[in-house]
């Protein structure tokens, strides 16, 4: 009985460890996003991603995104809102993270930028509110500035191989390259 209840709380403690590390690795990727140093992201992306989307093309790609000067662009006050079980498969132990973050937006009017557009505020307002909820997004229209507040999920992973936790983002749009690269059972999971 003590042999069996041992091996428990030894079990229980590992988890315990794990969902810690895993929870701070979350919390410094979520700190690294927001300083925009794509480089420094991309050392906390699961490495098989890279076998689909090169890391100099996924750097550049973030870059022109978030460094674009007709706009200013600020992310802050991210969370880590949930994080599920553990679970592995394959190999792969992965868990799903809930986070939120507010981001901003603003249009950097100079002589090379000018204002946008009625049209292009309206546009742009819609897809936000499309994306995020309509009382997510706010727009200053005095100060050129969007505001959104997001909540999203992300996948975090690891292997043997792997001495840190590593992560992905689970937007529609890249489930389908998911597919290519992280087990069946990890994919029905999502």
């Amino acid at each position: 009985m003590k042999k069996h209840l041992f091996a428990l709380i030894f079990l229980i403690s590992i988890s315990v460890s794990a969902q810690t590390d895993l929870r701070n690795t979350l919390e410094e990727y979520l700190k690294v996003v927001e300083t925009k140093d794509s480089e420094k992201v991309m050392n906390y992306m699961y490495p098989k991603f890279f076998e689909l989307y090169p890391r100099d093309l996924m750097v550049k790609t973030l870059d022109e995104s978030l460094k674009d000067p007709s706009l200013e662009i600020l992310l802050m006050d991210s969370k880590i809102l949930d994080i599920s079980t553990l679970k592995t498969a394959d190999s792969v132990t992965y868990a799903k993270a809930g986070y939120s973050f507010v981001m901003t937006m603003k249009y950097v009017i100079s002589d090379e930028n000018s204002a946008p557009i009625d049209e292009v505020i309206t546009m742009t307002t819609n897809i936000f509110k499309q994306m995020y909820g309509a009382d997510n997004v706010t727009f200053d229209a005095e100060n050129k500035k969007f505001r959104i507040f997001a909540k999203k999920e992300m996948l975090a992973l690891k292997t043997p191989s792997l001495k840190d936790w590593k992560v992905l983002g689970m937007e529609e749009n890249i489930k389908p390259a998911l597919k290519k690269i992280l087990p069946e059972a990890v994919i029905a999971d999502l």
